[in-house]
């Protein structure tokens, strides 16, 4: 949702302030509403983030594992495995190498930054579980 004030667009994509750099002003009646609608948005994504249990999380990062192109297993049948001829890693072994290139960085950026956030919101909520259970 993007809207224009005083020739500066306002986005709820970004954190509460324009394209010019300002922070609305939170005692102007458009300042609490961006504020508003900014929480509003994040307590939604919030409830959405959340659901579930840590089990669900960790199904959730593994099916990305799975994903060839994220070459973090070779897929052989229903496993995931360590190499084409080990399912997994043995010591004393020739460790297999994944060459981790500028490209696959720029591929999995978002994605990485993405899991970072969702780890973010979801650490929150179990610590706030943990020290207030009501």
């Amino acid at each position: 949702m993007t809207g224009f004030f005083n020739g500066c667009a306002l986005s709820l994509q970004t954190p509460v302030r324009d394209f010019c750099g300002n922070l609305p002003d939170q005692r102007s009646e458009l300042g609490r509403g961006v504020a508003y609608l900014f929480r509003y948005r994040i307590a939604r994504q919030e409830k959405q983030i959340v659901a579930g249990d840590p089990s669900d999380w960790a199904r959730e990062s593994f099916a990305i594992t799975l994903d060839e192109n994220v070459h973090y297993c070779v897929q052989e049948g229903d496993n995931c495995q360590y190499s084409d001829t080990q399912l997994l890693y043995v010591e004393d072994t020739s460790p297999r190498i994944q060459v981790i290139d500028a490209a696959y960085l720029q591929r999995f950026e978002r994605l990485a930054q993405e899991l970072l956030r969702l780890a973010g919101f979801r650490l929150a909520h179990l610590i706030n579980q943990a020290l207030d259970p009501n």
